[in-house]
């Protein structure tokens, strides 16, 4: 019926328990993301009488480095002395 409550309803095959559907804010709810769960994640919402409405959003999970080291060298010439300073990271998602 035209004012029935919507309907929710997503694959268990694709999900798994980490994901929920709010239907007070309409959104659908990751727990525990990591980096498995980068992608695209397809909306689509069918009506009675209205076309199909779709909508894609594309999640990239930032994982931070491992670790990180700093490196300075001091050096000297003809101008004067200078520090240079050198990161390095590793283990970072997209890569540091």
């Amino acid at each position: 019926m035209r004012n029935d409550p919507p309907n929710h309803w997503k694959n268990p095959a694709h999900t798994g328990p980490k994901v929920a559907f709010d239907t007070f804010k309409h959104s659908l709810l990751l727990r525990r993301v990591t980096a498995r769960d980068n992608g695209i994640y397809r909306c689509r919402m069918d009506f009675r009488t209205n076309p199909t409405l779709e909508y894609m959003a594309n999640l990239t999970v930032i994982i931070p480095p491992l670790w990180i080291k700093l490196l300075t060298n001091r050096e000297a010439n003809s101008a004067g002395r200078y520090y240079t300073v050198t990161c390095q990271a590793a283990g970072a998602r997209p890569p540091a």
